[in-house]
């Protein structure tokens, strides 16, 4: 066994992107150095996972003949969204018979970062109410105005009789109407806390199940955000994000894979924090576009603030839609696939 591992090399090979409960493809790359003889029956682990952690399938190779190179391919998953830190690759041997077996850990340092599960919607959250405010109403007159002129089709019953182009009539003998196309997308935005729960435990006894449970809660709600942000950018909207945590998050609405990329790995960092109070992180947005958006809000549980903040979105903002796994309204819209529970005094 010494002599099958004293010259073997490891190079690992990771997806760009994980998501959590997702099983994925991990490659290790095994050489042998050996300058004479084959090296048998080797078998490769992960060793020294740190973070969110996951599971590695184990990979095992017959046999390695001298200045060979071999590919082996495990699956892998890892349960929670965050950063994995992968250090060691473990290569060991029983050969022969398994009487004696010796084991080497290489260092191979990695990072691997997870982004939340994501599930599927059973309602459409965007969808605004048609006896929406006053404001929204005058908002939609001023974004029809400012339609672009597509081209003229003919006249049909019902049509409004100031859409008519008069000059083109006159020219083909024939009454033709202008085609306008919208020149903005829609936008949504996703406002995110998913850390407001306070624990009311009053004894040590009970605090780390507490704990458990406000970290679980925590994780349906960002893995509710994830799946909105991947369904709105699905349907071609551009698409924001706000969160209240540790290190708060401001991304202005855009679309594309870039876009999305960058608001999921944003989700899979996120940490519990004090931060910026919710109402100061929205009294502080810039955006160019302003809130003619459509906004839903994810949060463990209401209080005031999220109360004032609604009433503040309500009067600038198409619609607000609140979610909460509080009062069950998160679970009407989003159906998600299910969160590991965290075991109570674990390392988040």
């Amino acid at each position: 066994p010494v002599l099958a591992v004293r010259c073997v090399e490891v190079e690992r090979t990771l997806p760009i992107s994980v998501i959590a409960g997702r099983p994925f493809e991990a490659v290790y790359v095994i050489r042998n150095r050996r300058l004479w003889g084959p090296a048998w029956a080797l078998t490769i682990n992960e060793s020294g996972l740190k973070g969110a952690g996951g599971r590695f399938g184990q990979g095992f190779v017959p046999r390695l003949r001298r200045r060979e190179e071999q590919r082996v391919k495990v699956t892998g998953v890892c349960p929670r969204r965050g950063r994995v830190t992968l250090s060691r690759i473990a290569v060991s041997s029983r050969f022969p018979f398994g009487l004696f077996a010796c084991e080497v850990r290489l260092t191979a340092r990695d990072e691997l970062i997870v982004y939340p599960s994501v599930g599927r919607l059973r309602k459409d959250p965007w969808r605004v109410d048609p006896r929406g405010s006053a404001a929204m109403l005058r908002r939609r007159k001023q974004e029809a105005s400012a339609d672009e002129f597509y081209g003229v089709r003919e006249y049909r019953q019902g049509d409004n009789v100031r859409w008519i182009h008069w000059r083109r009539s006159a020219q083909t003998g024939q009454l033709v109407v202008r085609e306008m196309a919208t020149m903005q997308l829609a936008q949504l935005v996703v406002i995110v806390d998913p850390f407001n729960v306070s624990d009311g435990a009053s004894t040590s006894r009970f605090r780390s199940r507490a704990s458990a449970r406000m970290d679980l809660v925590a994780e349906r709600v960002i893995s509710s955000a994830a799946t909105l942000i991947c369904d709105g950018l699905e349907r071609g909207y551009r698409v924001g994000l706000i969160c209240r945590a540790d290190d708060p998050v401001v991304i202005a609405p855009a679309g594309g894979r870039r876009h999305r990329l960058e608001m999921l790995h944003a989700l899979a960092l996120l940490r519990p924090g004090d931060g910026h109070p919710l109402d100061e992180l929205i009294s502080g947005v810039r955006w160019s576009t302003g809130w003619q958006a459509r906004c839903a809000m994810l949060g463990a549980k209401w209080d005031a603030t999220h109360e004032h903040v609604a009433r503040f979105l309500g009067k600038r903002a198409e619609s607000v839609t609140l979610l909460s796994p509080a009062n069950g309204s998160l679970e009407a819209f989003v159906e998600l696939p299910p969160i590991d529970e965290p075991t109570p005094g674990a390392p988040a």
